[in-house]
C-alpha cells in the first residue's frame, strides 16, 4: 500500500487497496457511529474520524509510516517469537541456590564488611543521642561533598565535633577513618 502513495499522491492502484482498507475498518457494528482511528500520517490513529473524512485524510496525507497490520481496526497482531525463551519459573532451581548458599557457612571478607556496616548503622553516636554513627559519618561525607570541603578541612571539622562530643563517642576521629564506616 505504501509503495502506490508519493508526494504527488496516490495512482490507481492504491486508491483501490485504500478503498478495501476503508471498508474492512468500517465493517464493525459501532465504527458508522463512533468512526474508526484515521490511519493517516497527521492523524496516527489518535483521531476517529467518519469513513468520508477518513478517506479524505488517506487521499490527502497517506497511512502513517509502517502500519502493515492493522491491530486499530480489527486484525490481530502475530503473537511474538518464542526464540528460546524458556517459560517455566524455575522455582525449584532458585530454593536449591538458596539451600546450597546456606550450606556454605565460610565467610567471606566482603560479608563481613557488610555486617560490620550493619552494625555500625544500629550504633549510636554515644549514649545520649539515637543518631547512629554510619548516620552521622553518612551526614558528614555529604557535607564534605556537597561544599567541596578538602580532607584537610574535614579532619579540623571533625576535631571539633570530637571536642563537642563525650570521650566514648564513636564518631571517627579523621576522614581516613569516616571512609572504613
Amino acid at each position: 500500500m505504501y509503495d502506490d502513495w508519493s508526494k504527488t499522491g496516490p495512482n490507481a492502484n492504491w486508491c483501490k487497496r485504500t478503498q478495501d482498507f476503508v471498508s474492512h475498518a468500517f465493517s464493525t457494528a459501532n465504527a458508522h457511529i463512533e468512526g474508526v482511528p484515521c490511519p493517516c500520517s497527521i492523524c496516527g490513529n489518535f483521531k476517529r474520524q467518519n469513513e468520508y473524512n477518513l478517506s479524505h485524510h488517506l487521499v490527502k496525507n497517506g497511512f502513517v509510516p509502517n502500519y502493515f497490520i492493522w491491530t486499530y481496526h480489527g486484525e490481530n497482531a502475530p503473537p511474538p517469537a518464542n526464540e528460546g525463551y524458556d517459560d517455566s519459573d524455575h522455582l525449584v532451581d532458585m530454593l536449591q541456590d538458596i539451600n546450597d548458599a546456606n550450606q556454605n557457612t565460610e565467610v567471606t571478607s566482603e560479608a563481613e564488611n557488610f555486617f560490620k556496616l550493619l552494625e555500625a548503622s544500629e550504633q549510636p553516636v554515644h549514649k545520649d543521642t539515637k543518631e547512629s554513627t554510619l548516620s552521622a559519618v553518612t551526614r558528614l561525607m555529604s557535607f564534605k561533598s556537597q561544599f567541596n570541603v578538602s580532607a584537610t578541612g574535614y579532619d579540623t571539622l571533625l576535631r571539633l565535633i570530637c571536642d563537642l562530643l563525650p570521650e566514648d563517642s564513636n564518631i571517627p576521629k579523621n576522614f581516613n577513618e569516616s571512609k572504613k564506616c
